[in-house]
Parts: structure tokens; C-alpha cells; sequence
């Protein structure tokens, strides 16, 4: 909870762009997503990051707009979620929510880049063969997977049923292999002899570390400054067209 508070106190990022105005009109059934957009800005500059973030997811999928979108992506960023953040960026810079100018775009892919140094990759390996289903905190997984930093729970299951289960922390920007070895054949999920979490596992587990586990010195903003929309009369960072 102190850390937490702490970061909500000292959340703040200058925007170093020249702020300028979205000409872009406002649509006729936008008046939610501008009251829902107001709240997001509002919220986000008390450090109020988790009510920031639903207001603009809210105003998002009303009415999508890039102010909104980046405002999105540093709260994603200050809660912690740098995948999250890349995830909108990505889209904001491909157009899903209107056309940015050269310098909107690249101020955009400036906090991708980021983003994208603090995002960790994981390879999981196993000899499930074919069929088997790979998972990250619930989530199918395929190859290599970019994740938070963070605790992360895998889980295998074989086409036979077999299952394992094990946790990994990821460092920023780490870029790590994990090994899952599997029960042997005939010890699925309806055996009694089922392992999970067993003392085995932990030993057989191998994590290899694929990359240098370099400690990037990432500065990571608390309290991100809100861009804004001269549509919803306030000020933007990013250029549209």
C-alpha cells in the first residue's frame, strides 16, 4: 500500500511536445465518451491510475480518438503494464484510432520503444509433443511470449492428459528460456499419481537465461501528465491530420 501510494504521489511525466489542437469534429453520440474522457484526465493527474484507466478504456470504445488511446497507454505504463502499453501504441500508430501526423507518430513510437524495454520474453520448452497446450497466467501461449515484468504462472497439458505447473519471476526487459519437464506416460490428470507442484518438478525445472541479464536503468513514469483534446476543449500531444 505505501509503495503504491508513493507512486500515485510522485506519478508525473513532462510531455516535451508542443501540445496542439485535434481538429477533428466531435461525433454526435460522443457526449459519454467525453464525460468518461474528462474523468480519465482528471483522475490520472490525482494519480488515480486504476479509475484513469477504466474511464479511458470506457471513452475508447465509445468513441476512439488518439488522445485517448495515449493518454491509455501511460497509465498502462505507470500501472505497470508495459505489454499493455505497447499493445495500444501499436495499435494508435497503425491507425485503429484516427491518423497521426509524422510528429504525433513519432512521439508515440518514442513510448513504445519504451515500453518495449521493459517487456520481457519468455521461451517455454517441453517434450509434450504434439497437442499439448502451453498457458501464462491462463492465457495460450505460443513460441516465444512477451509478458510484464513479474511473477508468472505455467502451466503444460499434454494431448494425454499429462500436466505441469511452475512459477517464473521476469526481470525488466529479461529474455529467458524456461524447461517444463512432464510426469511420465500414464500419469494424467485422472491418475491419483498425478504431479503438480511436486518436489521433482521444482528440481527439473531449467531456467536458461537467453539473453545477458542486463539491469536496464528504466525510468518508468508514476504519474504520467495527461495529454488532452481541443475537441473535449483541453490540449494534445499528438498531431492528427
Amino acid at each position: 500500500m505505501r509503495a503504491a501510494s508513493t507512486a500515485a504521489a510522485s506519478c508525473v511525466l513532462a510531455i516535451a511536445a508542443v501540445l496542439t489542437l485535434f481538429p477533428s469534429p466531435v461525433h454526435a453520440d460522443g457526449a459519454s465518451a467525453q464525460t468518461r474522457f474528462r474523468e480519465g484526465v482528471e483522475a490520472m493527474r490525482a494519480g488515480q491510475l486504476a479509475r484513469a484507466r477504466t474511464a479511458f478504456e470506457d471513452s475508447l470504445a465509445d468513441v476512439p480518438r488518439p488522445a485517448t488511446a495515449f493518454n491509455l497507454a501511460l497509465v498502462l505504463e505507470a500501472m505497470g503494464n508495459p505489454r499493455g502499453a505497447e499493445v495500444v501504441l501499436i495499435a494508435l500508430t497503425t491507425g485503429e484510432f484516427g491518423t497521426l501526423s509524422a510528429e504525433g507518430r513519432a512521439e508515440a513510437e518514442g513510448v513504445i520503444e519504451r515500453a518495449r524495454l521493459q517487456v520481457a520474453e519468455l521461451r517455454i520448452e517441453h517434450d509434450g509433443g504434439a497437442g499439448t497446450i502451453v498457458r501464462v497466467d491462463g492465457e495460450r501461449v505460443l513460441g516465444t511470449t512477451r509478458l510484464n515484468p513479474g511473477p508468472h504462472v505455467v502451466t503444460v497439458t499434454t494431448a494425454d492428459e499429462r500436466f505441469a505447473e511452475t512459477n517464473i519471476d521476469l526481470a525488466a526487459g529479461a529474455h529467458r528460456s524456461l524447461v517444463v519437464p512432464l510426469p511420465p506416460p500414464g500419469l494424467g490428470r485422472g491418475s491419483e499419481r498425478r504431479v503438480r507442484r511436486s518436489p521433482w518438478l521444482w528440481i527439473g525445472v531449467a531456467l536458461a537465461i537467453a539473453g545477458a541479464g542486463l539491469a536496464i536503468g528504466l525510468t518508468r513514469p508514476d504519474r504520467p501528465q495527461p495529454v488532452t483534446d481541443e475537441v473535449w476543449p483541453t490540449v494534445a500531444t499528438l498531431q492528427v491530420r
